[in-house]
């Protein structure tokens, strides 16, 4: 995690057009916020793999093994991919 970021909130929760409920952590450094989504890949043509960026928010999405992962947040790009880069599987 970038430095300062600490995780405020875990959650599973439903979402619209989504099967199943997705894991949602939240992490802040007290200005800015970072959520992480994991969800089973559906494999929905909408789940397109990448960065993107609308204003000031920037989200990116990739498939691992049988999962997605969305990390969503107003952080500079590179913060978000070293986001992504730290999510760990430990399985159950």
């Amino acid at each position: 995690m970038p430095e300062g970021f600490k995780k405020t909130m875990e959650i599973q929760r439903s979402m619209r057009n989504r099967h199943r409920p997705v894991t949602q952590l939240v992490f802040s450094d007290g200005l800015s916020a970072i959520s992480v989504f994991i969800e089973v890949n559906d494999e929905d043509e909408d789940d397109v793999e990448g960065l993107t960026g609308r204003g000031i928010v920037s989200l990116y999405h990739k498939v691992i093994g049988d999962h997605l992962i969305t990390v969503v947040g107003e952080v500079p790009p590179r913060t978000l991919m070293q986001v992504f880069h730290s999510v760990r599987y430990e399985g159950k």
